[in-house]
């Protein structure tokens, strides 16, 4: 819907306050234009080929697929009542942009992970989808974790667990390393410090030994 001149146009504006620059862009000819004008993240990405994720990569860009929308649509679009054209056409874009993540990882396109409302999908949906896609566990939770704080350039807040990092944590009763399904089964969670899930007779201890005023010593 906009020309490489219009994109070009509005990403050197925005890098000129300091802004990265997001797009939303599905087909292979817009996602090569962003990316020849500079533009920082690529949302969804669907149709990328192999040329698309060399520019991505040397470009320093992020792809956010955000599979499981159309996961979600492609598996549970009947029961909702959807189209049936569009179910079928999320079936295949998901094909398509399962294909894509691939070819990103082969040339070290950095992914990310997104999610895509309205239909109520989630970070752990979003990590089972992108294992399916072929990322390892691992993969998938730095791209959950990590690579949203490069793309804000907060690296050194938070992203990681490190000394002098904000505590955002979660924790599981079990290895997602194993099973990424597990991620949808949080038992513990840790915002700025501060217990805000956790398991009866566990959660005041964690908070006492694993963190102060919200950073992590």
């Amino acid at each position: 819907e906009m020309t490489y001149e219009e994109i070009q146009a509005a990403t050197e504006e925005a890098h000129k306050a300091g802004k990265h620059v997001a797009a939303h862009a599905h087909a292979t000819v817009t996602i090569k234009d962003c990316l020849r004008a500079g533009v920082n993240t690529i949302e969804h990405g669907r149709y990328l080929d192999e040329e698309a994720a060399s520019l991505m990569a040397r470009a320093g860009a992020f792809l956010v697929p955000t599979l499981s929308i159309a996961r979600s649509i492609a598996y549970r679009g009947e029961q909702w009542n959807t189209p049936p054209d569009a179910v079928e056409y999320a079936r295949r874009a998901l094909k398509a942009a399962e294909a894509g993540v691939r070819l990103a990882r082969e040339a070290g396109v950095r992914i990310a992970v997104g999610t895509d409302p309205p239909r109520l999908d989630t970070v752990p949906m979003e990590c089972e989808a992108l294992v399916e896609a072929g990322l390892t566990p691992m993969e998938a939770i730095v791209g959950a974790t990590l690579r949203g704080a490069e793309i804000v350039g907060r690296e050194q807040d938070f992203g990681t667990v490190q000394a002098g990092r904000r505590a955002d944590l979660a924790a599981y009763a079990a290895n997602p390393l194993d099973d990424i399904r597990v991620l949808a089964q949080v038992e513990f969670v840790m915002k700025d410090g501060m217990t805000v899930k956790a398991p009866v007779d566990r959660g005041e201890h964690v908070t006492g030994g694993a963190a102060r005023r919200g950073r992590a010593h």
